[in-house]
């Protein structure tokens, strides 16, 4: 939910060409930037579930849930992986 060329997109971008070698698909980052970035958390949360739409992000989601941003943080959503911890 970031806009393109900064750092968490170059991050995601990197872990997405290794993801694509290990699985064998496909995968397409999309940018979806704006309103501290809940336009693309809110769109992955709404989405159906299908095995396909992923959600690559970082504290942001807990801040704008603990400033009344959004209603939801990191447990409206299922984890895949732990990359980063700080």
């Amino acid at each position: 939910p970031y806009p393109p060329g900064g750092g968490t997109d170059v991050l995601f971008r990197l872990v997405a060409q290794y993801a694509e070698k290990h699985l064998g698909q496909t995968i397409v980052p999309t940018n979806m930037a704006g309103a501290t970035s809940t336009v693309g958390s809110r769109f992955v949360k709404d989405a159906e579930p299908d095995g396909y739409t992923i959600l690559g992000t970082h504290q942001v989601v807990a801040t704008a849930e603990h400033t009344g941003v959004v209603d939801y943080g990191f447990s409206a959503f299922d984890p895949v992986v732990l990359m980063t911890s700080t």
